[in-house]
């Protein structure tokens, strides 16, 4: 069985809206199995995959990752987009996977 999250990031507030510029809110569609992220190694997997789609999509299309700025608003979407997706999979290894990491 297979579960698909959507999470839905709104990015009201940046100086420079993610998603190309496209809008101030976006969709990652991810598809994941419970018992392949039940898991410490498919939730390790699973919540890289799941950052880099994310990261993609917070990513302003002019972005300049040597610019704190552009760099920390990125940071700020992505942390939000995954706390908000994680608690949405309410999937425990993944969620001390994310604990980890968020330190």
């Amino acid at each position: 069985m297979t579960r698909r999250l959507l999470a839905l990031a709104a990015v009201t507030g940046f100086l420079a809206a993610p998603a190309a510029l496209a809008s101030d809110k976006f969709v990652v569609e991810f598809d994941y199995s419970p018992a392949e992220v039940a898991t410490p190694e498919g939730a390790e997997r699973a919540y890289g995959e799941l950052e880099s789609m994310i990261a993609e999509k917070c990513r302003p299309a002019t972005a300049d990752r040597r610019r704190a700025s552009d760099y920390r608003l990125t940071r700020e979407c992505v942390n939000r987009t995954l706390d908000d997706a994680v608690a949405q999979m309410d999937m425990p290894a993944v969620t001390r996977v994310h604990e980890a990491r968020r330190g």
